[in-house]
Order: structure tokens, then C-alpha cells, then sequence
């Protein structure tokens, strides 16, 4: 179906908005959770826990990230339907949620390509072409994220960094052939409700004592 346009956004414009001082979010509650589950087809776990918290103790020198490296995992391991998960999980662990109370379906990510398109200085990379899906059904907006690409393999001459390899590092999985967590939350915010979904690296345990230096 060829897109089509019905209105234009100028950055020029949202400075001209009357809008509140401050942004306030509340009625936040957890919805669901999940993990996706290493499998020869798409399996998810739910209700999902994040690695925990489970730092060395004493200091270790770590390897740079390589080989396979997720950027949008929900769409590399679901490409038909990204956002599918989020629903099965929520069907699941709270079947009886009224999913027509809500305005808008989205992910964190396309949330923060929002952000970047009113406020570039609080990205890296400054304002830079995105693109989101949007479905709606009734009176819900269904975003969906959209990326180049899925994925990505880091070969063993390059350096992207040592993010994953610190996860590796310093949490613990906590179901066996996990390789990421997400959260679904629903919250309001500008006279609007949200459900958002958006992954977790980790938690700290409840009798975990975390030292830092002043």
C-alpha cells in the first residue's frame, strides 16, 4: 500500500507550540515481560527476568564486542510481526487488560527518534532520517520501529566498543539460552496512555551491596 501524507511536521513549528514547562508521567505499571529464548524458531519465555547483577570482585580487563550483535532483536528474530511478542506476553500474564483504554502502542526506541526530531543535542549523532510504522486501529496508534537493519556481526578487526561483553561480564542469566529481556509498562502521559516496550540489560538484587567512590 503506498504511503500517504497527511500533514507535515516543521521543527520549526514546535517551537511556536504553547506547551507545559513540565512533562510529568504517571500511573506507571508493569504490564508483562518476556525473553527471547536461542531457538530454531521464534520462542519467547513469559514472564521474563533480566540478568542479574552479579559483579566480579575484583576488576577484570575485558574483550572488545564481537560476532553477532542484536540492534533490534524483536524485528531479527520476528521480522513478519516485531510486535507480536509484546501482545502474546501480555495475553498471557494479564489476559483480561483492556487493550482499547490505550492511545499508543510503541516501543522506547521510537521514542527516542521523537525526542531527537524535537531536541537533536540529545542524541549522539544529532538529527539524523528515521522512519516509524504506524497503524491504527480504532482509537489506538500501533507504532512499530523500523531499522535498516536488524543485525549486526563485528569481525574480529574492528572495535564497536565493549558493551556486550561487559553484560557478559558482570550479570548472570537467569533462564538458561536467553539473549534478551524485554519489559512491557503502561503509563499516561500528555492526556495520552502508553504502553511501552523496551529491553533490560540487568537488576540488582535485593541484598546486593554496590560500592562507589567519591
Amino acid at each position: 500500500m503506498t504511503p500517504t501524507t497527511i500533514a507535515q511536521i516543521s521543527r520549526l513549528e514546535l517551537q511556536e507550540l504553547n506547551a507545559p514547562l513540565v512533562a510529568t508521567i504517571t500511573d506507571v505499571k508493569q504490564l508483562s515481560s518476556y525473553n527471547w529464548i536461542e531457538a530454531p524458531s521464534p520462542t519467547i519465555a513469559v514472564p521474563g527476568t533480566p540478568p542479574l547483577w552479579s559483579a566480579p570482585s575484583a576488576p577484570r580487563q575485558l574483550k572488545k564486542d564481537s560476532g553477532l550483535i542484536y540492534i533490534a532483536q524483536n524485528a531479527a528474530r520476528h521480522p513478519d510481526s516485531p510486535l507480536e511478542p509484546l501482545f502474546q506476553a501480555l495475553c498471557i500474564t494479564n489476559p483480561s487488560f483492556d487493550i482499547r483504554s490505550i492511545d499508543v502502542v510503541t516501543d522506547r526506541n521510537n521514542i527516542r527518534k521523537l525526542l531527537s526530531f524535537i531536541n537533536p543535542s540529545m542524541t549522539r549523532n544529532g538529527l539524523e532520517t528515521f522512519t516509524i510504522n504506524i497503524e491504527v486501529t480504532k482509537n489506538t496508534a500501533i507504532f512499530c520501529r523500523d531499522e535498516t537493519a536488524t543485525h549486526e556481526f563485528i569481525g574480529p578487526d574492528e572495535f564497536k566498543g565493549y558493551g556486550r561483553e561487559f553484560e557478559k561480564a558482570y550479570t548472570t542469566r537467569q533462564i538458561g539460552a536467553s539473549t534478551g529481556h524485554h519489559r512491557i509498562i503502561t503509563y499516561r502521559f500528555g492526556g495520552l496512555n502508553f504502553i511501552v516496550r523496551h529491553e533490560t540489560d540487568g537488576y540488582v538484587g535485593t541484598d546486593a551491596r554496590i560500592s562507589s567512590r567519591s
